[in-house]
């Protein structure tokens, strides 16, 4: 082989790897969001949830037409019942996973795995009229389970500005269990009358998400938009919504 045929060899290689290397990319960022929560169903009407304040990381790998990526969000809500004039807090946790493939430029399908996770504790009291004592009742509930799903996700840059469009609209649906747990707490300090109830049920989760974004050539993205979680089962259904921030940096 001549030193011309090795020369082009190389240079094809070279762009071969360049080329391949330039569609590879690291995205990382965190996400803050306002989030409301509006409830309907059966026993829900005393029922009021002040707004809760949600954060968490996002981390996506990018290569070629592929990306697969992953999300959490941790926070909490405040649950204020008129009927039995109770207060109740409320921890939510959303694990997020997809994996996606460009089936058209800046239009992305993807699959999702979504765990979900709410859990509080709260103590209150009552007088016993029997025994005149007071005692103290320990009551917790866990909610959470897996769903399954998909979606469709896009992103359009505004004419030749560094400002762009997103979007996402995905559907998943699974399985829930709430659990709920009771124990008297006497003046002893020990407890008594211990109960837990379990309970399954299909759910559906929609969720809807739009932003207007900022790219600069270094890579940093701040994206402000909206976002709504619609959660449908048997007894009633929950939407989640609100204003929500994202700051990301990527590396190409």
């Amino acid at each position: 082989m001549n030193e011309s045929k090795i020369m082009v060899l190389i240079g094809l290689m070279t762009t071969f790897v360049s080329s391949s290397y330039a569609q590879i990319g690291l995205e990382i960022g965190g996400h803050y969001w306002y989030a409301k929560s509006d409830m309907k169903g059966q026993n829900l009407e005393s029922v009021e949830v002040r707004p809760g304040n949600l954060f968490g990381p996002h981390v996506e790998f990018h290569a070629g037409r592929f990306s697969v990526g992953t999300s959490m969000f941790f926070g909490s809500f405040e649950w204020q019942d008129d009927a039995a004039d109770e207060e109740f807090e409320t921890k939510r946790t959303d694990l997020n996973f997809r994996a996606g493939v460009d089936v058209f430029p800046k239009l992305n399908i993807f699959a999702a795995i979504k765990r979900l996770t709410l859990e509080g504790e709260k103590e209150t009291g009552y007088f016993d009229a029997q025994s005149a004592s007071g005692d103290r009742i320990i009551v917790g509930v866990e909610n959470g389970g897996t769903l399954y799903g998909g979606g469709v996700a896009g992103r359009f840059p505004l004419a030749r500005t560094p400002l762009f469009f997103s979007w996402s609209v995905s559907y998943l649906i699974g399985q829930m269990e709430w659990v709920f747990r009771g124990a008297d707490i006497q003046e002893s300090g020990n407890s008594a009358n211990q109960i837990e109830n379990q309970t399954q049920y299909d759910v559906s989760l929609t969720a809807f998400r739009i932003a207007l974004g900022y790219q600069s050539r270094s890579g940093l993205t701040v994206m402000l938009g909206y976002r709504a979680d619609l959660t449908g089962e048997e007894q009633g259904e929950e939407r989640i919504h609100g204003i929500q921030a994202t700051l990301a940096y990527a590396i190409r």
